[in-house]
């Protein structure tokens, strides 16, 4: 085995791909999703269900029931409840009596809802809740057979929808509910609430779950990208070794060219400068943004002149000096 893992054979691991919501929003432009077809609805629950209630890839949506799935308003507005059983991780013996099953109620502003209501009116209010979709018949597009969809046509639900759209990876159903904790991880929500939508009964099984976004990715490797050029100004030219420059003023250069560093948190920014022992005034621009010159500043306390002299800075400790103490109450010092 060891043998085996130095020649890198089996190093990756090749794990289903999340649904990007830009994917999403594809599936939903070319039809996969909707209600213009039988397929395109039993779809659109079978993809909401795992993003919504996290189910896992085929053995729970095997077992679903009609009766599991509630489309119904309360107070806070409409909503979809899905009301859990037995499970891989929760078969309700009594070694799991103090463990809860997995109930969830999504509410929901858009047209899902009515997707659902629509759904369950064609396939009835009992039974499996997957059923054989049928072609369209006497101006009905929306036709289900009695018979329960097969084991092998439920595994490869997310395979075909993406391909028949045009979405490019590695899709299987394990794609929903890997989608469901991924779209919580990136906004931040706590894993004990990741945990229970998707069911996962330790914080290790969920975090296999969880994959960083392409935008996450790309602001990673933005930070770790080599530094890129930048643009010289008007009328501005590139450094060489040979520049006569280089023998008269400070100078910074990488191979000869002006470089810019990556983008860091915001700093205060510098307007002014001091220069000694150059009988040429100095011109310094960054950014195209000129520095102003001056005999002497003060940078975190301290007072620097341009002569190098100390008696500016001298002269600010003695006036600190002489300052009285200032002391509160029972005599300490503020």
């Amino acid at each position: 085995m060891k043998r085996l893992t130095a020649k890198g054979l089996g190093t990756k691991t090749k794990q289903a791909e999340p649904i990007t919501e830009e994917s999403e929003n594809t599936l939903w432009e070319k039809n996969m999703f909707g209600d213009s077809t039988s397929q395109s609805l039993l779809n659109t629950d079978f993809y909401y269900n795992c993003k919504l209630f996290g189910l896992r890839a085929c053995d729970e949506h095997r077992s679903l029931q009609v009766e599991q799935i509630i489309v119904d308003k309360d107070q806070i507005g409409d909503y979809i409840e899905f009301r859990g059983t037995t499970a891989k991780n929760y078969n309700g013996g009594l070694y799991h009596r103090s463990v809860e099953a997995k109930n969830i109620r999504h509410h929901t502003t858009g047209d899902l809802p009515r997707l659902y209501n629509t759904y369950l009116s064609k396939i009835g209010n009992t039974g499996p809740f997957y059923r054989r979709p049928l072609p369209e018949k006497d101006n009905d597009n929306l036709r289900y057979s009695s018979q329960v969809i097969g084991v092998n046509k439920l595994k490869t639900l997310m395979k075909k929808m993406c391909e028949s759209a045009g979405i490019e990876g590695y899709f299987t159903n394990h794609s929903g509910k890997r989608t469901c904790a991924t779209r919580l991880y990136e906004e931040g929500i706590e894993e004990q609430e990741i945990m229970r939508i998707t069911g996962h009964r330790s914080t290790k099984a969920v975090r296999k779950y969880k994959r960083p976004s392409q935008e996450m990715l790309s602001s990673i490797e933005n930070v770790l990208d080599p530094p890129k050029k930048i643009k010289l100004a008007q009328n501005s030219e590139v450094i060489t070794p040979s520049h006569p420059i280089l023998n008269s003023r400070p100078h910074a250069v990488v191979n000869g060219i002006l470089w810019q560093p990556p983008q860091q948190k915001q700093r205060e920014v510098k307007t002014n400068m001091m220069v000694h022992g150059f009988e040429q005034p100095t011109v310094v621009s960054i950014n195209v943004f000129k520095l102003e010159v001056v005999n002497q500043f003060t940078y975190r306390g301290s007072t620097i002149i341009d002569n190098l002299v100390y008696d500016a800075e001298i002269n600010t400790r003695i006036v600190i000096a002489r300052q009285p103490r200032q002391t509160d109450e029972k005599g300490m010092r503020l």
